[in-house]
């Protein structure tokens, strides 16, 4: 999930398959770590009902098969009465999915092994400008927004797009996440956040319901516990916050004294997965590629990742990321 700024940032069907495996590089200096304001971190025991198969869902049980495609039951409606708890995800709902800027590229993207898989190029519409932002299903589709506002739906294993009925009017660029309405569900809502408002996308009638005020720029990110996560790069020092999902306040926030300087980022991305939330930062400069940093669930930042590669747009992550490390 990524959203450029205006003022600040630079605005798959491939016939190889790479895989590109990086090497870590120790934390941050203790100067740099995050602090958590509230004494409460992400992902704590209070805010998750994972178990100890490192997922929010059950792997030995399916309600859907790897051929569900977005609009089921389960599927980002707020307001569904469908609470089912069984494990409804595919195996590509499980990752986080990047996009490239060169050529529209979609990956997927293990963050705990650095492991970077070419899915293929996005061919949506030579119209709508460049990939924006992303939210990833849980059965494996992927809801793009371009830089001219309009939304594609993807699939996950093809890279194959379509355009969805969405209209702008008025919310302008947004980020985009996923989140459950609670721990004991698989239902989910795509949340959507401008540069001062989070809002709710409901993916059936294409219209966004206003929840509540934000103070600046963000990008979102949740989990399959019913956290819903906000970076807010702007801020000094840059923040991730929790959102209350029915207001947009604050529950807590994590300080990133760490993170570049707002006035040198090319682009940034946010995901959620196992039990940390994963940053990507381009800072402007010839030669430079995405850094992925680390927000760990005791709320150090670490440079997990430096050089990925690739120049990160966008980055998406279902509910069915795992919620714990692994």
């Amino acid at each position: 999930m990524r959203n450029c700024l205006s003022l600040l940032f630079s605005s798959l069907f491939a016939s190889l398959v790479g895989c590109y495996t990086l090497s870590p590089l120790p934390p941050m200096d203790d100067d740099d770590s995050a602090t958590d304001d509230d004494d409460d971190t992400f992902g704590d025991d209070d805010d998750s009902s994972s178990d100890d198969d490192d997922s929010s869902a059950d792997d030995d049980d399916s309600s859907a098969d790897d051929d569900d495609v977005a609009g089921d039951d389960d599927d980002d409606v707020a307001g569904d009465d469908d609470d089912s708890a069984e494990d409804d995800c595919t195996e590509a709902s499980r990752e986080i999915f990047l996009i490239g800027r060169d050529s529209s590229r979609l990956y997927s993207f293990s963050p705990n092994v650095g492991l970077l898989t070419l899915v293929g190029a996005l061919d949506c519409s030579q119209w709508a400008g460049t990939p924006a932002s992303m939210g990833v299903t849980r059965d494996g589709v992927g809801y793009v927004r371009y830089a001219y506002n309009e939304v594609f739906e993807v699939d996950l294993f093809t890279a194959d797009c379509v355009p969805t009925s969405y209209q702008d009017t008025g919310f302008d660029s947004f980020g985009m996440g996923y989140a459950t309405t609670a721990a004991s569900t698989t239902l989910d809502t795509l949340y959507v956040a401008n540069s001062d408002t989070l809002g709710i996308l409901d993916t059936t009638t294409w219209q966004i319901s206003t929840v509540g005020s934000l103070p600046s720029q963000t990008e979102l990110t949740g989990t399959g516990a019913g956290e819903l996560w906000a970076i807010l790069p702007l801020e000094d020092p840059p923040i991730v916050a929790q959102l209350e999902t029915t207001s947009a306040v604050f529950l807590q926030t994590i300080a990133l004294p760490g993170l570049p300087d707002a006035s040198v980022i090319d682009t940034f991305a946010f995901a959620h997965w196992g039990g940390s939330l994963w940053i990507f930062i381009r800072s402007y400069g010839v030669g430079n590629t995405t850094d992925v940093y680390q927000v760990t669930p005791s709320g150090t930042l670490v440079l997990a990742w430096p050089d990925l590669g690739i120049d990160v747009v966008g980055a998406g992550v279902s509910t069915c990321a795992p919620i714990v490390p692994e």
